[in-house]
């Protein structure tokens, strides 16, 4: 078998993030109390805790006990840029919020919560996170099973999302049919809104939406998520998007569009992104121009579509290419027998009347093979050295993929594998690791065993 481990970022080494030292720690429970004192033996609600009146201030630490916290919560924390507050799971447990959990105030950080919604009335559910507070982070978090994952907007000024794993949100509505519901939606206009690391995988309707009718589609920067199983947008119908990054992602199943209705998308960065489409487009492109797209891989490898799909934003004979293109160093896949570009309203062209066309992506190739082996990325998290996700491309069919722990974790620690697929599912293996590769499972998930996504922890943590 034929393996291939790409470490995504820096070495793991280098990414040791660490949260600000704490002021104060305050203790929450399911069963705490208004009148708590925040203590292991006197608890606060979480209601009390995170609200209007908490005593919590900018530097403090609250520490939620593992449980089920029911009801819809608002947070008004208040911290400051050189002293957030640090809402996080106690160690080694696992709080849920079985409702909803509204973000404002300004510098908090939400660290291992999972928030899901366990009514079976899909016309119930709510949005799982809304985020309005600057300068938010949600690390590590689970958002499942709501009507939409995360909201992400833009009066959260600089807000960041690292690490979250977010599946199986929205639903179909029964009254029409619809499907509708997003993994995360998205709208900034400034400072830099970014969406780090994150697992989204199949929602009812989009995997990100990152889109505006009226609202701005800009400042945006993705690096290292992966999509799986739907549709990533970014773009209005009204104002262009603007300032947008996007490096170093995967997806499968997944179109990457780049533009909707509103012409004029510019400043726009697509770097050393593998886009896997087996029903469709690898990626689309609308009404952009100022772009740089260097070193991506657009793989449309079923039965239709094409790897490259590019609609002007004016008819003319013969079409008029985009400004200020960038292009180089990519690879487009047409397993589909179709030809590399699709230029909309002109057909399908070669390779090298793109190249004429657009004078640039000179060193691009278009290739009719996929790799063989199993192609492995693994993506270390910046809050959490001992945790990591492992990105598999299984493009042989193998039953199993060679991996080391070492990479995440120190020798002679317990560790364990799950699929993100209904995570935190059964682990598809667990061991102690002793420096040496060990086989895991590609099971556990409706893409597999053609493509899966783990996550690597130490034992007993989520």
């Amino acid at each position: 078998m034929k393996t291939r481990m790409w470490l995504v970022g820096a070495s793991l080494l280098a990414v040791l993030a660490t949260a600000p030292a704490h002021a104060r720690n305050w203790a929450v429970s399911p069963f705490g109390t208004p009148t708590g004192a925040g203590t292991y033996a006197s608890p606060l609600d979480l209601a009390t805790a995170i609200g209007p009146g908490s005593p919590v201030r900018p530097g403090h630490a609250i520490w939620m006990r593992g449980g089920v916290y029911r009801g819809n919560f608002r947070s008004d924390l208040v911290g400051t840029g050189t002293a957030p507050i640090v809402v996080r799971a106690w160690w080694r447990e696992r709080p849920r919020i079985d409702g909803t959990l509204h973000v404002h105030g300004s510098d908090t950080w939400f660290w291992g919560l999972e928030v899901f919604q366990s009514t079976r009335n899909v016309l119930e559910r709510r949005t799982g996170i809304e985020v309005f507070g600057p300068r938010t982070k949600l690390i590590n978090c689970v958002v499942r099973d709501t009507a939409q994952g995360v909201g992400f907007w833009s009066r959260a000024v600089d807000a960041e999302m690292h690490g979250c794993i977010i599946y199986r949100n929205g639903f179909i509505d029964p009254t029409t049919g619809r499907a509708t519901g997003h993994g995360i939606y998205m709208q900034n206009d400034t400072g830099t809104m970014r969406v780090n690391d994150c697992l989204v995988i199949d929602q009812a309707s989009f995997g990100i939406h990152a889109y505006g009718q009226a609202g701005q589609v800009r400042n945006m920067t993705f690096e290292r998520n992966v999509v799986v199983g739907n549709a990533w947008l970014v773009g209005g119908t009204r104002n262009p998007s603007t300032n947008i990054v996007v490096d170093r992602n995967f997806t499968w199943g997944s179109t990457f569009r780049m533009g909707f209705w509103a012409q004029g998308n510019r400043d726009l960065s697509f770097t050393n992104n593998l886009f896997v489409n087996r029903a469709g487009d690898a990626m689309q492109v609308n009404n952009s121009d100022h772009m740089t797209m260097i070193g991506n891989r657009l793989y449309a490898v079923g039965e239709r579509g094409t790897p490259l799909m590019w609609s002007l934003p004016d008819r003319t004979d013969p079409p008029t290419p985009p400004a200020a293109l960038n292009l180089s160093g990519n690879v487009y896949n047409h397993m589909a027998g179709v030809l590399t570009i699709g230029l909309a309203g002109y057909g399908w062209k070669t390779l090298e009347w793109w190249q004429s066309f657009t004078n640039s992506d000179r060193d691009s190739s278009a290739v009719r093979y996929i790799p063989g082996g199993v192609e492995t990325h693994l993506i270390p998290n910046r809050f959490d050295p001992r945790r990591a996700h492992l990105v598999v491309y299984n493009w042989s069919g193998e039953g199993t993929v060679s991996f080391n722990p070492a990479q995440v974790l120190p020798r002679g620690m317990a560790f364990t594998v799950r699929n993100a697929y209904n995570y935190p599912s059964t682990p598809v293996l667990t061991g102690v690791v002793d420096g040496n590769p060990v086989e895991v499972p590609i099971t556990g998930s409706r893409t597999a065993p053609a493509f899966a996504v783990f996550v690597i922890t130490r034992a007993g943590f989520f």
